[in-house]
């Protein structure tokens, strides 16, 4: 071992190691920010009162999507934070990235809420016009006609109730 004062520990391979370790999950974490960026700006670019059946199940898919660019972002995350000596710069990426996760997921979840709220009073009006149309006897006295369900307006369960 040297006595020079200029001599550090630095050099270890084991702070190589980290430092290496650290430099892969900042790249990974930019990967993840980036398909993220990319989930946006697909978000920005729909137009919901335009939608069709087709855009809404593409959207729902997306949106889970997403929910794994999460939970890679968290991972990966947890990683840096662990090893990294700057954890205040680590908890600010955090929340820079949580911030720009919610926000777009959270409009979208009011817009796909909104298109099945429409979808549904516009359907249970169709349905209430074709009946008067065709004035069908009502076959138990003074019963009304079937109101369609919230689940009408996706070909798939809707989650009106649990997305808000």
């Amino acid at each position: 071992m040297s006595l020079d004062p200029c001599y550090s520990r630095d050099k270890s391979p084991l702070k190589h190691n980290n430092e290496s370790l650290i430099k892969d999950l900042v790249k990974k974490r930019g990967v993840v920010k980036g398909r993220l960026t990319k989930f946006s700006n697909y978000l920005s670019l729909l137009k919901s009162e335009t939608m069709s059946t087709q855009s809404r199940i593409d959207l729902k898919l997306r949106v889970q999507g997403a929910a794994n660019l999460f939970n890679e972002f968290n991972i990966i995350q947890n990683k840096l934070e662990e090893l990294a000596s700057d954890v205040d710069e680590q908890l600010t990426q955090r929340e820079i990235f949580e911030d720009s996760y919610y926000a777009p997921i959270r409009r979208t979840l009011v817009q796909l809420h909104l298109i099945c709220r429409t979808t549904a009073a516009a359907l249970a009006l169709r349905v209430q016009s074709a009946m008067r149309a065709r004035r069908l006897p009502l076959r138990r006295g003074n019963a009304r006609p079937p109101q369609p369900s919230r689940r009408t307006c996706l070909p798939f369960p809707c989650q009106c109730k649990n997305m808000v």
